[in-house]
């Protein structure tokens, strides 16, 4: 059963990784964690979060990826420059695949976020086929996204912004909090969520997020812009909680999106351009 997938896109390789604390060997778990730790460390506004914490010895990082979608994003060289780590979170029958931490450390001319993202939705797709997602965030640049990679989804720019979100949303929203929230934030006790809005606010600063709106990365179309602006007040330490559904279609985008994004790079790069996508076999273990 295969549970590291590899892409090539231009300068730009990516490896996600599905529940690597159950397959991969101490050494190799050793060596994502320190690439982790790094890109975080080189990035303009390093996070401080538990899921990232240096003092955690090689046992407690196999229990923190027991359940959880590694990304990781190399220009050339094999250099890290970028991650996505999405957690795994099961309530009884419900599965729930966060969007996660996403820390970018270097820009090297690709979009790195929605090529991290995109092998997000193909480990998803392999996996589960269709499954509830969801999002913390007040940066339009992730919300937007986040949109692009799901159907359904509330609150969003395109939403229905009045009518309160279904109780099966609630429980995904309540889902989230119990089992992220208040297991990987610092002073979870500081945290508070907002059922009608799907608005988490802490008083506290200390995971290190910009506070500023000015600040934050775009979105490219105006209302996500606008959205962002009016549904939360960033000064206040509010983000938004986004709940999804990922299902075939999405996938079906994602594929459509990522070839074009091949064939861009392949025209803007000549013939000297090549791609290809690997898939390591590293285990047998069940989905």
């Amino acid at each position: 059963m295969t549970h590291t997938y590899i892409d090539h896109f231009g300068p730009t390789t990516t490896h996600h990784y599905f529940n690597p604390g159950k397959y991969l060997s101490d050494e190799a778990l050793l060596k994502i964690y320190d690439e982790l730790l790094s890109i975080n460390g080189r990035a303009k506004k390093p996070v401080d979060h538990r899921l990232l914490d240096a003092a955690d010895d090689v046992d407690a990082i196999r229990n923190k990826f027991q359940s959880m979608v590694v990304g990781i994003l190399y220009k050339e060289q094999q250099v890290p420059i970028g991650f996505l780590v999405s957690p795994i979170i099961r309530e009884g029958k419900l599965t729930v695949v966060h969007a996660g931490l996403v820390v970018i450390a270097e820009n090297n001319g690709t979009n790195l976020l929605a090529l991290a993202t995109a092998g997000l939705a193909k480990v998803i797709y392999r996996k589960y086929r269709r499954v509830y997602t969801t999002n913390i965030s007040a940066t339009p640049r992730i919300i937007e996204n986040f949109s692009r990679f799901t159907v359904k989804g509330w609150p969003t720019a395109e939403s229905n912004q009045i009518k309160p979100p279904s109780k099966i949303y609630a429980r995904v929203a309540e889902t989230l909090v119990n089992g992220y929230v208040k297991k990987y934030f610092h002073n979870p006790e500081s945290v508070t969520f907002d059922s009608k809005r799907f608005v988490l606010s802490s008083e506290t600063d200390e995971m290190g997020f910009e506070k500023d709106y000015r600040q934050l990365p775009r979105a490219k179309r105006h209302n996500v812009n606008s959205f962002v602006m009016t549904w939360i007040d960033t000064e206040k330490g509010e983000d938004i909680l986004q709940v999804g559904i990922f299902n075939t279609w999405v996938a079906f985008k994602t594929w459509i999106q990522i070839s074009l994004y091949r064939l861009i790079l392949m025209v803007s790069s000549g013939p000297a351009y090549q791609t290809k996508e690997a898939v390591t076999e590293q285990s047998t273990e069940g989905a």
